[in-house]
């Protein structure tokens, strides 16, 4: 997790742990930069979006189940979509279920303070005094 999603995660209640998304894979619905917030979990149901260790990498995908086999599936169609039969899913980790994607801008950056405007409703303004301890305002 990075400063900005541990000071973040205690904003979203029922939520377990969350991630900054990078990348495209997942747009135009997921952006890189957004972050997801999730609950902890080992399993999801068809059509669901779901962080997935596969190869020590977190990946974030909807995950589509047809009978026995899984399917992972990236939003952004210029990626396919790889499908994994029961002897497979070994290699392949749930480890929590997508609750809410918020999207953050950033308004202000310095050495020792980040404003943020969260999901176009709150303001945070994050004291990055000591880089284990998050002090945060919501206005």
């Amino acid at each position: 997790m990075t400063e900005r999603t541990q000071a973040l995660a205690a904003l979203e209640q029922g939520c377990n742990f969350c991630m900054e998304m990078t990348g495209d894979n997942m747009a135009p619905k997921i952006l890189d930069g957004d972050v997801v917030f999730f609950a902890a979990c080992d399993h999801v149901d068809s059509g669901q979006i779901a962080a997935v260790r596969l190869d020590g990498e977190i990946l974030l995908r909807r995950v589509q189940w047809t009978g026995e086999l899984m399917t992972l599936i990236p939003f952004n169609p210029a990626y396919p979509p790889v499908t994994y039969a029961p002897q497979e899913q070994a290699a392949v980790e749930i480890v929590g279920r997508a609750v809410v994607v918020r999207r953050l801008f950033i308004l202000f950056h310095s050495c020792n303070e980040l404003l943020l405007l969260y999901d176009a409703e709150y303001l945070l303004r994050i004291a990055l005094s000591d880089p284990l301890v998050f002090h945060f305002h919501v206005s």
